[in-house]
């Protein structure tokens, strides 16, 4: 059973004022937004709601069966206002308004015209005590004399259409009088895979509804990831309101520890939001997880359990209803996992299923847990492995794997052959499943040349390219200049890191820049800014960044939506401030994994002085980046450090260390070093892929093929001749 707790707070005083509060961390406005996309959301990682709104959301609590699945909305019992800064009112006189980032809580102050006192009202969702949403409100005396008051309001909750409550009772919690509602969701999600419906109990108290300060009564109140620049206050508070709006809608190690409930993954709009139904999609794992892998990888492990655990029954139902073998994760992902997009929507948009299977592979880069690997990692990367199998169709013209009917990233263009995106990710799975297969061999069942084939496979899977502007066609139709809604292929670099040659990098960039709408989606600028800094053209790449958050972030409150205005897309878009922190984390201070190495080329972002970036992880030693004009510093957490990691600072070895620093000017390498082999030598290999199949993929790949056409070429020319 879950249960929000909604809890009243008043106090009466004087205010204390307290020294040394960050403002950085504070986004202030004289009105409260009228429109959604302006609006902040706040949660805690189990609950959540937008500032104001009727609705209250629990994760992981949907109704409605198939493509009706929905995130199930809760009476807000707890949408309470000072009277006189009621937020629908088109005019809010003395009101000023507060989204406090550090504290993560929305407060609205009421001044009274003569000074002779204030309203302070905050509302959050407790961290901690993460069912509990709480309202705190204090009458603090200024001027006045003699007794004073002011009124409490409730905006009426809208009955749920979602979930069928019973009549309120009353009930006693820790000494404090509630009325507690309980009820189910009014419909399974899938006949099949969710046997019962879920059970929901509310509990509020039944507010004062007048703040009340005797005569001569005084109270003191004493009040108790942060990326940053300096140099340039408006990126160092959009870098600040991002990591906020990301890391807000996850549990902390508290909570998460305290409580057994499962985890969820996030939707495009958060926990606070219902915006295309609360559900999951591929954009978590491309956009929002790399960024917690980095800053608190067991977080990012416990964020895998929603495909692996939660939802591995309806990845495998999916692939069973379309006729493959494995786990197939769907388009849209609510509860069971079950596709609950309609046809339209869902149909060809296969690349979810590898998108998946890269989280993990990204969380083994990272940390190497070689226990996780075998008790789930392996299951996920050889089930979804199988599923490309399926896919991949033999091409006896090319003498490679063809990936058809498919639809990339570029939803523009559907139902296309070889989408570059696709094709790619596709090959990351299968040798991610090569890997499983090895290591796991015997848990999963497997003969050897089982998992030989999948490497096989990947290393034949076409990859488009053409010779004559050395460019990658986003499929294999593609007319080169024809508008596209994001580029495909620009995301080969990053975060694919797929090898090419920087001039291929660069040729994608600019042909690939010329066409892409300008209202597409807000992680497409983070990922144009990473390209341009990887072929080191500064000044595109700063001009796509600023673009990005100075776009897509909505005044006044740093809001990320979807798209540029007026179009809203997605209010309060998570997947868009992620890919953002990428742009910096990635992009300038150039942060990347690859297999048993991360490596770092730090710059500076445009108009900035310093970037610091308090906390990175990499198997298990955990570091900051302070980047500087002149240079850049490491400088190591006090913690057992991991054995196996050797440190490499502009290509000089240094010895592992807790607690020290080391400076740099130009790249840093933090290399894994075993001590011993991994079973029976398996190794996740790196990705390849375009060679022929028929000599078993040791050709080389887009040079081979025209070294054999220019041959044919020339064979041909000379038999004319003679």
């Amino acid at each position: 059973m879950r249960t929000i707790t909604l809890l009243t707070l008043l106090f009466a005083g004087s205010i204390l004022l307290i020294a040394g509060q960050d403002s950085s961390f504070k986004f202030n406005s004289e009105r409260f937004p009228t429109s959604i996309e302006e609006i902040p959301a706040l949660s805690n990682g189990n609950l959540g709601f937008a500032v104001h709104s009727d609705d209250v959301f629990l994760t992981g609590v949907y109704s409605g069966l198939g493509e009706r699945s929905h995130r199930a909305r809760l009476p807000n019992y707890g949408n309470l206002h000072i009277d006189l800064c009621d937020p629908r009112a088109a005019v809010q006189p003395q009101c000023t308004y507060q989204l406090d980032i550090e504290f993560g809580r929305f407060r609205t102050v009421y001044q009274e015209p003569n000074a002779q006192f204030r309203i302070v009202h905050d509302v959050y969702p407790h961290r901690y005590f993460d069912h509990t949403m709480v309202n705190n409100f204090r009458l603090e005396r200024l001027n006045g004399q003699g007794a004073l008051s002011a009124n409490v309001r409730r905006i009426a909750p809208v009955p749920s259409t979602d979930i069928t409550l019973g009549e309120a009772r009353p009930i006693v919690i820790r000494n404090r009088p509630f009325l507690g509602q309980c009820g189910t969701t009014n419909e399974v999600e899938d006949l099949t895979l969710q046997n019962t419906l879920s059970e929901v109990c509310i509990f509020y108290e039944e507010y004062p509804t007048v703040l009340e300060l005797g005569a001569g009564e005084t109270v003191p109140d004493v009040e108790s990831l942060g990326i940053t620049v300096e140099g340039n206050a408006e990126l160092d508070r959009a870098l600040r309101a991002s990591a906020f709006q990301i890391f807000s809608n996850y549990p902390s190690s508290v909570t998460s520890q305290a409580f057994a409930y499962e985890m969820f993954g996030i939707s495009s709009s958060g926990l606070g939001r219902d915006a295309r139904q609360g559900h999951n999609f591929w954009d978590f794992e491309l956009w929002t997880f790399p960024m917690i892998l980095l800053v608190d990888p067991f977080l990012a492990r416990d964020m895998l359990r929603y495909r692996i655990q939660t939802t591995r029954a309806g990845a495998a139902r999916n692939a069973e209803l379309n006729g493959f073998d494995g786990w197939q994760y769907p388009w849209a992902s609510a509860f069971t996992g079950i596709e609950v997009a309609s046809a339209a929507e869902s149909d060809l948009r296969y690349h979810v299923t590898a998108d998946v299977a890269f989280a993990g592979r990204l969380y083994m880069t990272a940390m190497d847990d070689l226990a996780w690997f075998q008790t789930h990692g392996c299951t996920l990367a050889y089930e979804t492995a199988k599923f490309w199998m399926n896919r991949t169709v033999y091409n006896q013209a090319t003498d490679r794997y063809d990936i058809s009917s498919v639809t990339g990233p570029d939803d523009s263009h559907q139902n296309v052959t070889n989408n570059v995106y696709t094709n790619v990710m596709a090959a990351h799975n299968l040798f991610f499943g090569e890997f499983a297969g090895c290591y796991c061999r015997f848990d999963l069942n497997l003969q050897d040349g089982d998992w030989q084939e999948l490497a096989s496979t990947a290393r034949s899977i076409r990859l488009p390219y053409d010779p004559t502007t050395n460019t990658h066609p986003q499929f294999e139709e593609y007319t080169a200049g024809t508008p596209i809604s994001q580029a495909d292929a620009i995301l080969l670099g990053y975060p694919l890191q797929l090898p090419m040659t920087e001039s291929t990098k660069r040729n994608n960039m600019e042909a690939y820049a010329k066409v892409t709408a300008a209202n597409a989606p807000a992680p497409t600028w983070s990922m144009h800014t990473i390209g341009w800094l990887d072929v080191d053209n500064l000044e595109r790449a700063a001009t796509d960044f600023s673009k990005n958050y100075q776009q897509f972030m909505r005044a006044p409150f740093y809001i990320w939506n979807e798209r540029i205005e007026p179009t809203v897309g997605t209010p309060n878009y998570v997947p868009g401030a992620g890919a953002f922190l990428q742009a910096v984390v990635n992009g300038y201070a150039g942060v990347r994994l690859h297999t048993e190495e991360m490596t770092l080329r730090p710059r500076l972002p445009p108009g900035t002085t310093r970037l610091h970036i308090p906390q990175i992880g990499y198997m298990r030693a955990n570091f900051a980046l302070d980047i500087r004009p002149n240079g850049f510093t490491l400088t190591f957490q006090p913690a057992v450090m991991n054995p196996q990691i050797r440190i490499f600072v502009d290509d000089e070895e240094h010895p592992v260390c807790s607690g020290c620093s080391f400076e740099g000017t130009h790249n840093a390498t933090l290399v894994l070093a075993r001590s011993s082999p991994v079973f029976n030598n398996c190794r996740l290999q790196p990705t390849v892929l375009n060679r022929n199949f028929r000599n078993g993929g040791t050709a080389s790949s887009v040079a081979g093929s025209l070294v054999t056409f220019f041959g044919v070429v020339a064979a041909y020319v000379i038999s004319k001749l003679i």
